[in-house]
Order: C-alpha cells, then sequence, then structure tokens
C-alpha cells in the first residue's frame, strides 16, 4: 500500500516522483487519467515515476499492478502554477562584498527547492512567502552586469529568468562636493564629483539629518538636494541601499542670513540702478534695504538672490544695507562721490 508521493511537479515540465509501497513488482502510476511517462522499480519499496503533462490543479494519482488498480492506493497529487518573477532588490552591488537579495514574484510553493542563480554563482533561495524568496548575492570580484534567474526541480530543472539584469559596481570614490554649505531650510542643489558615481538608487547622506535622493549625471558627476535640518556641520556620505561612501567631506548648514556677493559696486546718480546681492536665507517677510537710513525698493528672487532698487538722491558717501529683523547685515565698502558703493 501506498503511504505517500515526493513533492509536487510543474504542469509544463516533466518531474520524478518516488512512491513507497510494501512490494512493488512491474507496477506503474498513473495521473489521473494519463500513465506515467516512464516507471522504473528503485528498490522492494521505492518506485520512481516520470509525470505525464497536466494542467495546473489536483489529480488523484493511483498505484497500478498489471493495468489494474490496488485498492486504498489512491491520493492527490498537485500540478503547480509555474511562478512568475517581477522585482528584486538591492538591484547593484559592490564588487568584493555579499548582499542579501531579495526576489519578489509569485506561486512560490512553500515545500519547492529554489535556486537563485546570479551570473556563475548558485545558491539555494530561501522561501519567506508565496511572493517572496531571499538569496545571497554570492561575491563577484570584477565590475560588470548578471542576469538573476530562479530554478526549481531536481531531476528536470526549470528555470525563470528575470527581465532587468544587476549590477556589480566598483566603489564609488567622493572628490568634491559643490557648495559645500548653504541654508538650514535645504533645497540647495549639491554637485558631486567624483569615479563611478553612478548608481542605481544612489543618495546623498548628510550624517544626522538624513539622506537625499542621488541623480548621477555621468560616472564622474551627480547631483542632489540638501534636506531641511537643524543648523551645524555635518558628514557626506554618499551611496546607495546597503553601501556608501562616508569620507572627510563635510556639508555646513547655516541659519543666519549671509551676504556673500553684490553686483555691480557702484551706481550712476538717478538711473535707479539694481544692485543684485547674493547670499542665504533671505526673507520676505522680514528683509529691507536701506540707503543709509533711507528705504528703497527690495525684491526677493528667492532666499538666495535680493535686488535692491536706488533711488535719485544728490552726491552722496554713504552704503546700501540689507537689513534682516532682528539683525542687520551691512555691505563693506564705502561710496565715492556720485557713486553708491557697497
Amino acid at each position: 500500500m501506498c503511504t505517500r508521493a515526493c513533492p509536487a511537479a510543474f504542469s509544463s515540465k516533466f518531474c520524478r516522483i518516488s512512491r513507497i509501497a510494501r512490494c512493488l513488482i512491474e507496477f506503474r502510476c498513473r495521473f489521473g487519467n494519463k500513465d506515467a511517462m516512464e516507471s522504473k522499480i528503485l528498490s522492494s519499496s521505492r518506485l520512481m515515476c516520470l509525470s505525464p503533462p497536466q494542467v495546473e490543479g489536483n489529480v488523484t494519482l493511483r498505484l497500478m499492478a498489471q493495468g489494474m488498480q490496488l485498492n486504498n492506493n489512491a491520493m492527490l497529487f498537485e500540478y503547480q502554477k509555474v511562478f512568475n518573477l517581477y522585482s528584486f532588490t538591492p538591484q547593484s552591488f559592490l564588487a568584493g562584498y555579499e548582499v542579501n537579495v531579495t526576489i519578489i514574484g509569485s506561486a512560490f510553493m512553500r515545500y519547492s527547492e529554489y535556486q537563485c542563480v546570479l551570473g556563475k554563482h548558485e545558491v539555494r533561495a530561501a522561501w519567506l512567502s508565496s511572493s517572496c524568496l531571499v538569496c545571497k548575492s554570492g561575491i563577484h570580484r570584477e565590475a560588470s552586469w548578471i542576469a538573476l534567474s530562479i530554478c526549481t526541480g531536481n531531476i528536470s530543472q526549470s528555470c525563470v529568468v528575470m527581465k532587468h539584469k544587476a549590477r556589480v559596481s566598483p566603489r564609488p570614490e567622493v572628490q568634491s562636493i559643490k557648495p559645500s554649505n548653504g541654508p538650514s531650510l535645504g533645497g540647495t542643489r549639491l554637485t558631486i564629483f567624483g569615479k563611478y558615481l553612478d548608481l542605481i538608487n544612489a543618495k546623498c547622506t548628510f550624517g544626522f539629518a538624513g539622506t537625499t535622493p542621488a541623480r548621477a549625471e555621468t560616472s564622474s558627476l551627480a547631483t542632489c538636494i540638501t534636506p531641511c535640518t537643524d543648523p551645524g556641520i555635518e558628514s557626506f556620505g554618499y551611496g546607495f541601499e546597503l553601501w556608501e561612501y562616508l569620507g572627510p567631506l563635510t556639508y555646513t548648514f547655516i541659519s543666519e542670513t549671509t551676504i556673500l556677493s553684490a553686483s555691480p559696486t557702484y551706481a550712476v546718480l538717478c538711473k535707479n540702478e539694481a544692485i543684485t546681492v547674493h547670499g542665504f536665507n533671505f526673507d520676505a517677510k522680514t528683509s529691507s534695504c536701506y540707503m543709509n537710513d533711507m528705504r528703497t525698493t527690495l525684491r526677493l528672487l528667492d532666499q538666495y538672490t535680493a535686488i535692491c532698487t536706488l533711488p535719485c538722491l544728490e552726491e552722496f558717501l554713504g552704503r546700501i544695507v540689507l537689513r534682516q529683523l532682528p539683525d542687520s547685515y551691512l555691505t563693506d565698502k564705502i561710496s565715492t562721490p556720485r557713486r553708491y558703493s557697497y
């Protein structure tokens, strides 16, 4: 009498199953209404059968002797649906490092064995759910693009290849960033210079201030936007999900309004000339522009740029003031007659 069957087979593939019985002499397996493609006696208690192709679902598995069914020798055999692969993470990892790779798909069976094949590296995948497998990436020594596939089946192996390839990347090298400081309100476009920066899902890290997505323009240039955080100096990092560069470079978040430059450095009398002032943290609600004690027209383009329009005055010796409550930020240079300077 049969006691159990081996794990199920795929509907589109052949597989061999073992049947355990007390005494097997010229016995065959029947899957539903189809006989096994091949039956082979392995021992007095074991028979190996090759299942015929069937549609997905359960069929009755019977043990036959001389074409006749033995009593009490029927059980269910499941033809499984072929599994699907949708995505995997991470999509890139560094040469010389091993990481866990998570595969997202469907119809993964709990008691089936799956092999994860990444390039030339093959390892058993761990089943987490019907839609998730996890395996090791293996250590790949050279930068390259490698295919990922999942295989199952012991004798007749069935494999599904992922549409997108994984990238093995060399370790990025960050040489400099520009600018190295900016307002604590965030929003500054940061440019990163270095080597091997073209990572998939790259990010910039600003110490404890957090991370922002990075965009690799080329292998030697990338950009990202600074986050909003408290004033201070933070270490700068560049990388992706499981690894990042953390070097001596830092980024300074500035809280106070700061004037960096202005142009032009003089103005002709009664021409209503516009003076463009560059700096950080200009605020339209609290900023104003003065010619000594006379308030002039101020227009803020953004938090980095202000434009002061000078009034028509007689010859004047003074300086332009960009005043922002509660403090005033004065320019340094004193004017000469018929010119306003700062």
